[in-house]
């Protein structure tokens, strides 16, 4: 299949269902499906851009006022097209972070995308934000990366997380010279940051890990389609494009067949990640398996026209929603 670039959002979607990235990222645009319309993806979005413009009014007028960010925020809910509700609840958010949150004392670069070679594999990555701080005399690059989730990450996903190590291995050859590297994630609908431990090792591991990736997604020749609980925002599972899907809608159910089959690729080590049981848990439990024939069939039979509809009627502006990185 087509890889142009390695990516966190390309790994994740091909490990997820390599079929979802064959449709979203192998076929040629015009021949791609809609793409469905994902609320958290839009907030995503939303507080990405009011984050970029404050920061740079910041970096020019070096005065923090939570009244600038209200008033970027709601420019830009505007724009991703959020919900009056969304949009008040973001602003309390917002309020109550704000008053943890410290200003960077100097900023190094905001919504920046690198692309960089590594053993001759094209890697990119899109760094939020990146700081220059002092620590006990340590000159320190520092990566905050802002996710808006209900919750923040577990010790689990944070012990097996590739974006925050992948960005540092970026860094260290994008900002060479300092004496640290730190990468932290910031919760900001939560009000919590975590920041990411890593040693050489892991960071050999995971350059290891992406390197494969590229290997096994520019070889793939028959992408299969995986369940899994982002079925629901999937343009091929919501548009029936999805071979499992249309056997699911028709009968009801997924068949014995395809749960056996998809142990197999399991066991075979078909999706990659660092943690192999963290793979068996997600692909195989029957509650995974319930839980994607509600939402596709919900989605199927309530759904699908408000989100056609949507969807031929975006505003050219709101490209970023769901972009290709």
């Amino acid at each position: 299949m087509r890889i142009d670039t390695v990516s966190i959002s390309k790994i994740n979607k091909y490990r997820t269902c390599p079929y979802s990235y064959y449709l979203d990222y192998d076929l040629d645009k015009e021949d791609r499906p809609l793409r469905v319309n994902n609320p958290y993806l839009r907030k995503g979005s939303a507080f990405h851009e009011a984050m970029e413009h404050m920061l740079l009014d910041y970096s020019k007028s070096h005065t923090w006022e939570v009244k600038k960010l209200h008033k970027f925020w709601e420019e830009s809910s505007a724009k991703f097209g959020l919900s009056p509700t969304d949009i008040d609840g973001g602003k309390k958010a917002i309020t109550v972070w704000s008053k943890r949150y410290t200003p960077p004392d100097k900023i190094i670069d905001v919504e920046r995308r690198a692309e960089m070679d590594i053993d001759d594999i094209p890697f990119v990555g899109i760094f939020d934000l990146v700081e220059e701080v002092y620590d006990d005399n340590k000159k320190i690059l520092k990566i905050t990366d802002w996710k808006t989730n209900a919750f923040a990450y577990s010790a689990i996903t944070m012990r097996d997380d590739i974006q925050a190590p992948t960005y540092i291995i970026l860094a260290k050859l994008l900002y060479p010279g300092y004496d640290e590297y730190r990468f932290v994630f910031d919760f900001v609908f939560v009000n919590k940051e975590a920041e990411y431990y890593y040693d050489e090792e892991k960071l050999e591991t995971v350059k290891g890990l992406m390197i494969g990736a590229y290997d096994v997604i520019s070889k793939e020749k028959n992408p299969e389609p995986m369940p899994n609980p982002d079925c629901g925002w999937c343009a091929g599972a919501v548009f029936g494009h999805c071979p499992i899907v249309k056997r699911i809608i028709k009968e009801g159910t997924l068949t014995e067949e395809h749960i056996n089959s998809l142990k197999k690729h399991v066991e075979e080590g078909y999706s990659f990640i660092l943690d192999d049981e963290l793979v068996k848990d997600c692909v195989v439990e029957d509650a995974v398996y319930q839980s994607v024939e509600k939402i596709i069939k919900t989605r199927k039979a309530n759904n699908r026209d408000t989100i056609r509809n949507y969807m031929m009627g975006i505003d050219e502006n709101s490209k970023e929603v769901g972009d290709y990185k």
